[in-house]
């Protein structure tokens, strides 16, 4: 299927949204399994250019990614995705080593840090798609989620 097929499949409100100015960002809330990452995904690939998306898992192995949705090997290729995913017990089993070609862990202690990683990650693509799943996530794990509370 070409790209322009993809298109047809997302709400030409969210394509003209991206397309409009670069540096779009869209926040998708909902409750688990309504489909968030799965629009994502289809966004990325009716819209980023092949290689130039980073997807950025914070609650599920980024391999279970490819188990759930083969299909987007084809558009984020495994050095694209990142493990934001912070548990203790996984790196106190050693289970966060670097494969080379794998997806790889990220660590940080700090917003800062995070967003530094990220823009690493991204600082080489041409116009990246940045998916972060999820941003509670992260929070979560910076034990922020009073002070995202209070903002919405």
């Amino acid at each position: 299927m070409e790209r322009s097929e993809w298109k047809d499949r997302i709400p030409p409100e969210i394509i003209s949204f991206f397309e409009a100015f670069p540096g779009q960002s869209l926040l998708v809330k909902g409750r688990p399994g309504t489909g968030k990452t799965i629009l994502a995904l289809e966004i990325l690939r009716a819209i980023c250019e092949k290689g130039n998306g980073l997807y950025i898992s914070t609650r599920m192995e980024p391999r279970r990614l490819y188990v759930t949705s083969p299909w987007i090997r084809d558009f984020i290729p495994e050095r694209n995705i990142i493990n934001a995913t912070q548990s203790k017990v996984r790196r106190s089993l050693g289970l966060e080593a670097h494969h080379p070609g794998r997806t790889r862990p990220i660590d940080y202690n700090t917003i800062l840090q995070f967003f530094r990683v990220i823009y690493e990650e991204a600082e080489d693509m041409d116009n990246p798609m940045i998916i972060f799943d999820s941003w509670d996530g992260v929070l979560s794990h910076l034990n922020m989620e009073a002070e995202a509370a209070a903002l919405t």
